[in-house]
Parts: C-alpha cells; structure tokens; sequence
C-alpha cells in the first residue's frame, strides 16, 4: 500500500528544544551532522526533524511498532526545489522514503509517502486559528472541511487515521503544532 505521513513545527515553540546540548546528535546520524555548518544546525535540525516524524509515521502503518528513534532515519539526498521548497530521499532499513519540506517565517511543514509519484497526489490541508483560539476551533474546522466534503474520519485498531468517502478509502495523515493544524490527503483515486 501507499501512505502519506506529515509534520509540522512552529519555530517559536521549538527554538528551545532545539537549542540543547546533544540534541543533534539524537535526530542526525554522523555523516548528516558532518554536512550541516554549526551556523545552520538548529535550522537544520527542526526540517531533519519534520522528515523523520513524517516517515515514522509511515512506518507505523506499515506495522513498524518500535519507539522512534531519529537517527535510524538517514536522509540520504536533499535538494531544492524551489526557494523554501526542499524535496529529498530517506532509507529506513535499506527501504526508500520520498519528502517534500517547506519553510516558512515561522514553521516547517514536511509530508512524505513510501512511493516517489504519490507526493503529486498528496493535498496538504492548512487550518490556522489565532494563537488564543483553543485546539477545539482547529478541531472544529477539521469536523467542517470533512463534513462539506462527505468524508467520515475513522481511525484503524491501532488508531492510526483515514478517511472514508463515497468511493474509495484515503489515507491521510494529521499534524498540529501552536495554531496550525495539517491534513495530508493522499488521493488513491488519482493514480
């Protein structure tokens, strides 16, 4: 099967976590951190992050059930698309991965897919509220957007979630950071 994973980070939120001593060395392998220049590692960091959450979340639904562990992710190829657009190639036990990572002013926002053509399927969905608007209104829009478009949200045993529609079934995945929140949509229908 083909999945969508997604992952979004909000600078502000995560500037600190970023910042500690020994962080890079739990998210980057050592040929990952011998390409990065210290003035860009933090940068660096928070989009290496985006990458490997978005796979992992790949793996789960491809019954990987191990605790995540960033550095087993190796992003073997990264390049740019266009400005602030990056696209790229991770291995996870000798198995490829495809991204597509964008960074804005103030988040990163990563989706992936175990298949290279299905990143031209994948709808990224944003929904944004002001900083002081609960998770609810984010949920709420979420619950309206799916509602306008006849689709019902289901979640697996394990919990991982999907979309189901009048024709087909859609995987999907779902990420929220601050006041964002992402749905990835991969459309099997189109391919």
């Amino acid at each position: 099967m083909i999945f969508t994973g997604n992952d979004i980070m909000c600078y502000v939120n995560n500037v600190d976590t970023f910042n500690r001593k020994g962080v890079a060395e739990k998210i980057l392998t050592e040929n990952e951190l011998k390409s990065v220049s210290p003035e860009i590692l933090q940068n660096k960091l928070i989009i290496a992050w985006t990458i490997k959450e978005s796979i992992y979340k790949i793996l789960c639904k491809e019954g990987y059930r191990e605790a995540f562990v960033p550095k087993n992710i190796v992003i073997a190829e990264y390049y740019s698309l266009k400005d602030r657009i990056y696209s790229g190639e991770a291995v996870f036990q000798n198995k490829s991965y495809y991204f597509q990572s964008e960074t804005k002013e103030d988040f990163v926002y990563t989706f992936a897919s175990n298949n290279f053509d299905a990143l031209k399927y994948t709808d990224n969905i944003f929904f944004q509220h002001n900083i002081s608007d609960s998770s609810c209104a984010l949920n709420y829009s979420l619950t309206n957007y799916l509602h306008q478009n006849n689709w019902r949200l289901e979640h697996n045993y394990e919990g991982i979630p999907y979309l189901i529609g009048k024709k087909n079934k859609m995987d999907i995945s779902i990420t929220h950071d601050l006041d964002l929140l992402v749905l990835s949509k991969l459309e099997y229908d189109k391919k």
